[in-house]
């Protein structure tokens, strides 16, 4: 068995969840599958829950797109590309007012 050290001072841009592991994305492309919960990454990691299974980092964020009052998707920036994440439509005025803040 290995055993790995997860580096948490290195950089995530967002994380995605599927039960209890998660996926952290890191800015140059490269990813990470982790036995945690999305719930624990984003408490240790400060991330911004925009969706059930997907939070992200304010500093990646590149900007977001209010399509109508229900929907809204966030752009993080990667390396060589912006990923669009929809955001919960439950989470959409909480995800705005979050991100309308300054840093």
């Amino acid at each position: 068995m290995i055993k790995l050290r997860i580096d948490w001072k290195r950089p995530v841009a967002y994380v995605s969840g599927d039960e209890n592991y998660t996926t952290l994305h890191y800015p140059d492309g490269s990813t990470l599958l982790v036995a945690y919960t999305v719930s624990w990454v984003t408490t240790k990691l400060n991330l911004l829950r925009i969706h059930n299974r997907i939070s992200v980092n304010r500093a990646y964020v590149y900007g977001w797109i209010r399509h109508d009052a229900r929907t809204m998707a966030v752009g993080v920036t990667m390396s060589t590309f912006i990923k669009s994440l929809e955001v919960a439509r439950r989470r959409v005025a909480y995800v705005e007012e979050q991100l309308s803040k300054p840093s």
